[in-house]
């Protein structure tokens, strides 16, 4: 994960991810940011509160506050931009994820909220 756009840099209005993808998140929501994706390289299935649909390069997803939605990638690593609008702490949630190395279930849900985020449940299963 590639931080371009740093909140410090923003006043916290906007935090910019370029992530290389090997798999996908667990089903989740935001309560105070909208998160916005552009697939830079590859191909994604992506769920967002009730569809579910492919994106791949060039296209854009959006996945509003409070409305669960989760990805996963196809085949090699995919290449995703994501931009979290307001930034919140998505920085911190990122530094103190890559820190765990192994976390349970309950440690990964526990840090998440502590950010902002709520896992509603598994990541996606790639069903084409």
């Amino acid at each position: 994960m590639l931080c371009k756009v740093s909140a410090k840099d923003t006043d916290g209005d906007v935090c910019i991810f370029h992530n290389i993808i090997a798999s996908g998140p667990y089903l989740h929501y935001h309560y105070s940011q909208d998160e916005w994706f552009f697939v830079l390289k590859g191909k994604f299935q992506f769920k967002v509160g009730e569809e579910t649909f492919m994106a791949q390069e060039g296209d854009s997803v959006f996945g509003p506050r409070k409305i669960p939605h989760a990805f996963a990638n196809i085949g090699e690593a995919g290449h995703l931009l994501a931009v979290y609008q307001p930034a919140g702490s998505i920085e911190e949630f990122f530094k103190e994820g890559s820190k765990m190395k192994s976390p349970t279930p309950m440690e990964l849900k526990e840090m998440s909220r502590r950010h902002g985020i709520e896992i509603v449940g598994p990541p996606l299963k790639v069903t084409g």
